[in-house]
């Protein structure tokens, strides 16, 4: 071994390591033809981060709940401890009753794993969706998991028309409980919505 391959090797050794790629989401426009396409009434809200994943939220406002919310002064309340004590006997009575309905939860992404991963912690809340380029959305390993898991696959298509590929389940899995993460999921899409409608 010469001296210049020497220093060759002894460089590519000692280089850091390259961090992930993340490639960009889908454009965000899709989404409100994504609901349309699945039946989803509501509001189509911006993308949020909820348990860690990027998701864009189909909501509906229960107004008699949220007017009766605010006569009694419950705005959302979204510290987590706070919404634990709620399921304390002691609190049962004097909870707040969830002032929306989640109607949907988009994971956009490139690849359908990525989406997959960001879909399936809601499945207990609602009906769910993979919005992915056409390519990976017909991939058969993506369409097999999505059906296990009942998650429905939307591929884009020319500018905001997009592809229904297969369907999912229709709302929250049926075995499904009421959970403190379900109930704070809904008082943390309760205050986007109340912040984007100017309620």
């Amino acid at each position: 071994m010469n001296d210049l391959t020497r220093v060759s090797a002894t460089a590519i050794t000692q280089s850091p390591p390259m961090p992930p790629v993340e490639l960009p989401p889908l454009p965000d426009r899709f989404a409100p033809q994504v609901a349309s396409e699945l039946g989803w009434d509501g509001t189509v809200l911006q993308p949020m981060t909820v348990l860690g994943r990027r998701v864009i939220v189909v909501a509906e406002l229960l107004e008699d709940v949220h007017y009766d919310r605010k006569l009694r002064g419950w705005c959302p309340v979204t510290e987590r401890m706070s919404v634990a004590m709620w399921s304390w006997p002691e609190f049962a009575d004097s909870a707040p009753e969830p002032a929306v309905r989640i109607r949907g939860v988009i994971a956009s992404a490139r690849h359908w794993r990525t989406a997959l991963t960001a879909a399936t912690p809601f499945a207990g809340l609602a009906g769910t969706a993979l919005l992915l380029p056409p390519g990976p959305a017909r991939e058969p390993g993506c369409l097999i998991q999505a059906e296990f898991y009942g998650v429905a696959v939307v591929a884009t298509a020319d500018r905001d028309r997009v592809d229904l590929v297969q369907p999912g389940r229709r709302g929250r899995l049926a075995t499904a409980g009421s959970t403190t993460i379900c109930r704070w999921v809904h008082e943390v899409v309760y205050e986007r919505v109340v912040a984007e409608l100017k309620l």
